[in-house]
């Protein structure tokens, strides 16, 4: 309800029960409870309060858990998050680092679980200018996306090529941020025009040959030029509607009349 000052006023008077109840002040239900007290000041905007709460939080979880703990996991994202739009990329930069060797230590070097988590350390490295750092996991992050969605043809594959273009743009690598834009533009192409092949699909289905052919045209018309990321599905939309205007084309025979 965006009552900030009385979710303030609550969350106070909760710590001061989890202190009677929870035995002491050191406890994982007051790091709960810093971690709640952060979201409310990240909602008010404030982001230096935010960080400051996340930081008790975190500290307190490491004490009584380890460095290594999955409740640290969240924290760090919205730490790191946090010194990213304070502008503080050094300290972000340690923050997605402990996160990740958390990540990885849970779930290992592959998993979709790290995506939030490396494409925080490729901007964190990025703000520094630390470009040969930042490189490999922006790298890291279009292979993960790749591997999690199981596909090099999605829409959230494209957004982190647009990431990677923006990247070497602002290196003045403008080949490598070709490269990455028209890939990026190429899938997005891709699944328009698949979208619209299922539509034709759809209108032949429905008898309606006439109209699915301008259909298969446009989707053509938007795979171009050539390009590797969808030259077999524009070979493959030529055939249908190669072989859908042969079937225009022939003569309608009119049945035989009826003898009276």
């Amino acid at each position: 309800m965006k009552d900030f000052d009385l979710a303030l006023r609550v969350m106070s008077r909760v710590i001061t029960l989890h202190q009677r109840t929870a035995g002491g002040i050191e406890t994982i239900p007051i790091a709960d409870d810093y971690t709640r007290i952060a979201q409310i000041y990240s909602e008010l905007q404030s982001v230096d309060e935010a960080i400051r709460w996340l930081n008790e939080a975190l500290a307190l979880r490491t004490k009584l858990l380890g460095p290594l703990d999955a409740s640290l996991v969240y924290d760090l994202d919205r730490l790191g998050s946090l010194q990213i739009t304070a502008r503080s990329y050094d300290k972000a930069e340690a923050t997605y680092r402990h996160a990740l060797v958390v990540r990885e230590t849970l779930y290992g070097k592959n998993n979709a679980d790290l995506i939030s988590t490396v494409d925080g350390l490729a901007y964190a490295l990025f703000g520094q200018k630390k470009f040969d750092e930042a490189e490999p996991y922006y790298q890291r992050l279009l292979t993960l996306w790749v591997a999690s969605v199981g596909s090099e043809k999605h829409p959230m594959v494209a957004m982190a090529l647009d990431k990677t273009a923006v990247f070497y743009a602002a290196q003045k690598k403008w080949d490598q941020a070709d490269e990455a834009l028209t890939r990026a533009n190429a899938i997005r192409a891709y699944l328009l025009a698949d979208g619209l092949s299922l539509e034709a699909s759809q209108r032949m289905d429905e008898s309606r040959m006439a109209d699915a052919l301008p259909v298969y045209e446009r989707a053509i018309k938007i795979l171009d030029p050539p390009n590797k990321v969808y030259d077999g599905e524009r070979a493959d939309l030529q055939n249908m509607a190669g072989e859908l205007k042969k079937v225009l084309k022939k003569p309608v025979t009119e049945p035989p009349a009826r003898k009276k």
